[in-house]
């Protein structure tokens, strides 16, 4: 079953406050009143929907991000305290994974992401069952 979005009528659409309710699948029909009989189809997207908990700013005392902005090359420091089973992740824009680290308790990580392009990015890693966020730009 496709969902509908009334008054959706723009060519972009930005849904706020979402909830697990929201999630399903869309399309996008397009009409034109110039082209009587003509409807453009897209393909349907899925749209998932989680309900994280936990999750907070990062507290300087547990995870260190530097420099940031940054050229790509960055340092990750953790807390020696959470090192302990401890792993992050780097996430785009969209929240794709697009690079993961064991932290292999080593408490400082140099890390080369000159690779990737230009933007922000999110380094989340989970510690004692909260999830942490830290934002780094890459210019």
């Amino acid at each position: 079953m496709f969902l509908s979005i009334p008054n959706a009528t723009g060519n972009t659409f930005i849904k706020t406050n979402l909830n697990t309710a929201d999630a399903g699948y869309y399309t996008c029909t397009i009409t034109n009143s110039s082209v009587p009989g003509l409807t453009i189809y897209q393909r349907p997207v899925k749209l998932l929907v989680s309900s994280l908990t936990g999750v907070d700013d990062v507290d300087n005392s547990v995870l260190k991000v530097y420099p940031n902005p940054s050229n790509g090359n960055l340092i990750v420091e953790l807390n020696q305290e959470y090192l302990v089973g401890s792993k992050f992740d780097i996430c785009d824009y969209y929240g794709r994974i697009v690079f993961q680290k064991t932290l292999e308790g080593r408490q400082r990580h140099e890390l080369d992401l000159t690779f990737m392009p230009k933007g922000l990015y999110f380094i989340r890693t989970q510690i004692k069952n909260k999830i942490y966020f830290e934002k780094v730009v890459i210019q």
